[in-house]
């Protein structure tokens, strides 16, 4: 793609950062055409753009990133870009690739190293910022389109958006199945709940969030996603397509599987000897006054972009035990389905300074009966304040609100913010429709990934309203 053509009315840049979005990012790029939408594809090797060339033409796709030999230094860019800290802006990446410590004091098992290699990230931080700022310097006002993640390339494009007063649509989290959140940048921060007031609710909106809460309550409580899951034979097909066609590369894949599928596995093992049994679990919650925390996976952009400071649980977990009132404990509990991620020494300090529930421990009571709960940007905050139980919240998510949560924005301030949150309670009735209403306002119909017709259409028709919430002087 050449990009001295004149610029269509509605252009778009997105980000195809691995092989899974092809099929879905090929079908949404047709639907998108026919709204009236040019939308321009960017990948951060010649292997991605040869595939996705062959989906969508070769006019729709951006090359040159890969090669790019940046003109101005970094030192430049990076004050242009107002990027304080590139090590931390390139840290997500690293942790993504295994190529940066986990948040323990030991090495990965056969991969000790001593230290992390930045070098190589910094310089593909040069290279995304030297491309975006020819671009857009060049009078592109492509608007960039894009799935939450913390990569390089994402959080590069955004930004060089925001220097050139380009908006940017993020395809984020929604707690309501087969929905997202659409937002303006890589923070989550939904307008909606902000603007949310009951006095200027009407009658069917506040009935609608009223059914909305029954609803949650009368269920499992639990989130679910509106995603197809793949069957084992796709699952099978597409690994096979991936040796098949990269097999000059396979070594970081089976290092990969091996460490997910063998790993993993040893230290979910160890992680539930540690932890507390389930009937113990049971008991203690039933008889206990306690703060709850829900241990955070942290290779996750939601900890990694939007809290890193909090990357190593243990230290976090220690803390909070510290902050906690003195008639109060602190019970912790693993994600069932993360079990393992934490490291061997992790897990020690973690069950040193807390009550370690076992994983398998339904939610629902444990909400029930906490007297407050802590969050880092976890769904669980959700859970508990549909529940009515005062949360504590550090990093950004979209339920954070001061409105509803005790935000805390400086850690020193925990142990006050835990007092007041219990003190003080959980939402009232009045701001739990509040919340429920802004939370639904911000939804909007489909999921970044589900390559079926009727979400494709969905998620175009949201995009097309987002898009058109953006004032026209900076769209054009």
């Amino acid at each position: 793609m050449t990009m001295g053509q004149p610029m269509p009315h509605k252009p778009l840049l997105i980000p195809v950062m691995g092989e899974g979005q092809i099929s879905f990012l090929s079908q949404f790029s047709k639907h998108l055409s026919r709204e009236g939408y040019d939308p321009k594809f960017i990948t951060e090797n010649n292997e991605l753009a040869a595939d996705m060339v062959k989906r969508v033409g070769d006019m729709s796709v951006v090359r040159g990133l890969s090669e790019n030999d940046p003109e101005k230094p970094l030192e430049q860019l990076l004050e242009k870009f107002e990027i304080d800290s590139p090590r931390s802006f390139v840290a997500t990446e690293m942790v993504y690739d295994y190529a940066y410590p986990k948040p323990s004091s030991k090495p990965y098992l056969f991969s000790s190293f001593d230290s992390s290699d930045y070098d190589p990230y910094i310089a593909k931080l040069h290279r995304c910022l030297g491309f975006f700022d020819g671009l857009y310097q060049d009078g592109y006002r492509g608007v960039p389109l894009q799935n939450q993640g913390g990569e390089i390339v994402r959080r590069s494009l955004q930004a060089v958006a925001d220097y050139y007063d380009v908006p940017s649509i993020w395809v984020g989290f929604s707690p309501i199945s087969g929905a997202s959140g659409l937002h303006r940048d890589e923070s989550e921060s939904w307008d909606a709940i902000g603007r949310a007031s009951y006095e200027e609710m009407t009658a069917k909106e506040i009935e609608r969030a009223d059914e909305f809460i029954e609803r949650f309550r009368a269920g499992s409580g639990q989130i679910e996603s509106g995603l197809q899951q793949r069957s084992l034979a796709e699952s099978i097909r597409q690994k096979a397509e991936i040796i098949r066609r990269h097999a000059r590369h396979l070594a970081p894949f089976i290092e990969q599987w091996t460490r997910g599928n063998i790993f993993k596995r040893v230290s979910a093992a160890y992680a539930n000897w540690k932890y507390l049994d389930h009937d113990e679990s049971v008991e203690l919650v039933e008889d206990s006054d306690y703060v709850f925390y829900p241990l955070q996976y942290y290779r996750e952009s939601r900890v990694l972009v939007r809290a890193p400071a909090f990357y190593k649980q243990s230290w976090l977990v220690e803390y909070l035990s510290r902050s906690v009132p003195f008639d109060h404990e602190l019970f912790v509990k693993d994600h069932p389905k993360q079990l393992g991620a934490q490291p061997k020494s992790e897990v020690d300090a973690i069950v040193r300074h807390s009550k370690a529930l076992d994983p398998r421990c339904s939610m629902g009571p444990i909400l029930e009966n906490a007297s407050a709960v802590v969050v880092l940007n976890n769904t669980v905050g959700y859970e508990a304040l549909l529940n009515k139980k005062p949360v504590v919240a550090l990093g950004e998510a979209f339920y954070t609100d001061s409105r509803f949560t005790h935000a805390v924005e400086d850690i020193n301030d925990l142990p006050r913010a835990l007092n007041e949150a219990l003190d003080e309670g959980g939402p009232t009735d009045e701001e739990l429709v509040e919340f429920v209403h802004g939370l639904i306002e911000g939804s909007f119909d489909g999921e970044w990934g589900d390559d079926s017709k009727k979400n494709i259409e969905a998620l175009s028709t949201s995009i097309k309203q987002k898009y058109h919430l953006i004032p026209e002087d900076q769209r054009d």
